[in-house]
């Protein structure tokens, strides 16, 4: 089993603050998942895993949350 450990005030960060409930949603499901897979990358395989949009994607990376590689994102 995985865990994910977060700040106290991980919900007043700018770039929470500038995203959606579905993205956050979509956000901390990715965290707990790569936890899991003990592996960084989330394929675009694994974005219905997560309950996620291309749409919620590009503004997680939009925001600097997520970065794009060639293989997904980190």
């Amino acid at each position: 089993m995985g865990w994910i450990r977060l700040d106290d005030r991980f919900a007043e960060h700018r770039k929470i603050t500038a995203i959606s409930d579905g993205e956050l949603r979509v956000h901390v499901n990715a965290m707990c998942f790569t936890a899991r897979q003990q592996d960084p990358l989330i394929t675009p395989g694994a974005l219905r895993i997560l309950g996620a949009t291309r749409k919620q994607v590009n503004h997680l990376v939009d925001v600097g949350l997520w970065d794009a590689h060639d293989d997904g994102w980190v």
